[in-house]
Order: structure tokens, then sequence, then C-alpha cells
């Protein structure tokens, strides 16, 4: 497929996700967390309505979601992972809520215009699904999206392709990418590396632009 240049292809969102066995801290203020986090910038928290906790750091346009078993730093500044200090966040808030991890996810979502000016959902229907095409005049197909899974050294790919908003007629392409990792299948030398700043933003950098490359074989 053939995709725009990096600086072209507008990030949405990208985040990092702990998933954790448990957490001893319950009790969470703005004071504490800033300090924590020693940010110099004010953060906003509140509640939303399925009981996580959510913390709005708006001068690093980041977002963190702080449930039971699950901890979620979203970055929404548009930047290529790796600009904001997202790993470093994830690990520090690890850290202080004394959390054990059971399973680390990366999240990628991006929006880029179809090259050729098509429309995006014909533009899916002629690249990826042409036993489609002789359907037409039975079914008048006006676009599509697909869901792919694949796996790679313990790692459990979803990625999404599919027009933006979910409206055929769109110009932009949304892709949705899922990376889970689960503990118990890495051995102690990797759980050690991921529990490290420097080694989570290596691995958040490198499968961004790995998703990258897979785009373009596709």
């Amino acid at each position: 497929m053939r995709i725009p240049e990096e600086d072209q292809i507008e990030k949405l969102l990208t985040s990092i996700v702990f998933l954790a066995e448990s957490m001893e801290r319950d009790r969470i203020s703005p004071e504490e967390l800033s300090s924590v986090l020693h940010l110099r910038s004010p953060l906003s928290l509140g509640q939303i309505p399925d009981g996580r906790l959510f913390i709005a750091i708006p001068r690093e346009q980041i977002e963190l979601f702080i449930g039971r078993d699950r901890i979620d730093i979203r970055d929404l500044s548009g930047n290529k992972p790796g600009r904001k200090p997202t790993a470093k966040i994830a690990i520090e808030l690890l850290d202080w809520l004394k959390a054990k991890w059971r399973a680390v996810g990366f999240n990628y979502e991006l929006i880029f215009s179809v090259p050729s000016g098509e429309k995006a959902g014909e533009f899916i229907v002629k690249n990826f699904l042409l036993s489609l095409e002789h359907l037409k005049d039975k079914i008048p197909i006006s676009g599509a999206g697909i869901r792919l899974f694949y796996r790679k050294e313990h790692k459990k790919y979803t990625l999404v392709i599919e027009p933006r908003r979910r409206e055929e007629t769109a110009e932009g392409i949304y892709i949705n990418v899922n990376i889970h990792r689960d503990k118990s299948e890495l051995n102690n030398k990797e759980v050690e590396r991921l529990s490290t700043v420097s080694s989570l933003q290596e691995d958040f950098v490198k499968e961004y632009e790995g998703i990258l490359d897979v785009l373009k074989m596709l």
C-alpha cells in the first residue's frame, strides 16, 4: 500500500498501556502526582463513568487513565512517538502505584489521505478485497474495512484499516494498531528490560516505525 511520507501522516493518538496484577496505592492527588512525575505544568484530575481516574496534562498534551488493573498513558500531541515522555510517565506511575504488571501494550491511531485521490472505502476494496469486485453487479459495495491479526516474537498485533469515521466516502484512511505482550510469555531479562524507561521508549518508537514498514508492504 502506497502511504505518504511520515511527516504527512496524522497521529491522532499513541499510547502505552500496562495491565496490572495488583496496585497497592488507591488514592491519588494532583499534588502528589505532579511531584512524582516531576511536572512543572499544572494538571487536572477527575473520574469518568466507568470508575477510572482521568488526569490531563494540557501543556504536554498527555492524558492518563488509571483503573483498578490498568494504566493508560496517551500522547495527543500529534508528534512522532518518542518526542513526549510517555514511557517515563508509564514507568514512574507503575513504581509509585506499586503495581505489578502482567501485560504491556502499544497503541497507534493514524490518519492519512488516500494517495490516489479516491474515496477511502473504494481504495480499500481495490487494494485488499479484489475478490469482492465480481459481486458489484449483485451487491453495490461502496467500501470496506479490514482487520489483520499476526504474531511476532511473543507480540500479538491487531491492525485495523478502514475509512475515517467508518464512512466509505471519507477521504482519509484510519489506521488503528494494538501490540500486546503478556509478561508470562517473556523471560526475566525481557521483563526487566521493558521495566526501564529507555528500553520501553526505544520499543515504542521501533514498533511505530515497524508498522509503517508493514503498511508499505501491504
